[in-house]
């Protein structure tokens, strides 16, 4: 999408190359804000894209296997 492509590029040029982070407990892993409960659930759920609203970073969440 070209929005979505716009905004990403944006953030890049604005957050020294990290546009994309993970999200750590319920924080931000660029900035460290508080993200929202509900939010932090969509993001595990991997339902859609979802940016931290302090720093505006796409977030996303690693599951860890114990395997």
């Amino acid at each position: 999408d070209k929005n979505i492509l716009a905004v990403y590029n944006k953030v890049i040029k604005a957050r020294n190359g990290l546009a994309v982070v993970q999200l750590e407990g319920s924080g931000c892993g660029g900035c460290g804000a508080h993200i929202p409960p509900q939010t932090v659930t969509e993001v595990r759920a991997e339902s859609g894209l979802h940016r931290c609203d302090m720093c505006g970073r796409f977030l996303y969440y690693e599951k860890i296997s114990m395997n």
